[in-house]
């Protein structure tokens, strides 16, 4: 098990956006290395540890510490592709709310424009 940093940016409330590129940029992922003997939670052991658990601490990393150094960059390569892509995300919805904002306003324009025109039209003599 790892630890990831996490990609988010201001909290997502009402159309915020979530995180930007350079907000990505820097985010560190830190592996888990787990818990030895009773020091869950605070960090503090209730006990001196065995020197046998550092013994098995090394043949553990022997045996898978490249495989878990490889999960790890790999883990760090898809959170930084992930952050990525959720800034492209964002990005693209607010231009697409730009882009929405400016055809409705287009679309009103219009709209007064023909209804001035319908105006001239039904007035008497205007024909």
């Amino acid at each position: 098990a790892m630890m990831i940093a996490g990609c988010v940016g201001p909290a997502v409330r009402r159309g915020q956006r979530v995180s930007t590129a350079n907000e990505c940029r820097g985010m560190s992922v830190r592996p888990f290395n787990g818990f030895a003997g009773s020091d869950i939670g605070n960090g503090l052991s209730a006990t001196p540890r065995d020197p046998r658990d550092d013994q098995m601490d090394q043949i553990r990393d022997l045996l898978f510490g490249e495989y878990k150094r490889l999960t790890d960059e790999k883990f760090a390569a898809i959170e930084q592709r992930l952050c990525t892509l959720e800034s492209r995300v964002h990005a693209l919805a607010g231009e697409q709310v730009a882009s929405r904002r400016d055809t409705l306003d287009d679309l009103s324009r219009g709209i007064e424009e023909l209804g001035a025109y319908v105006r001239r039209l039904s007035r008497p003599g205007s024909a």
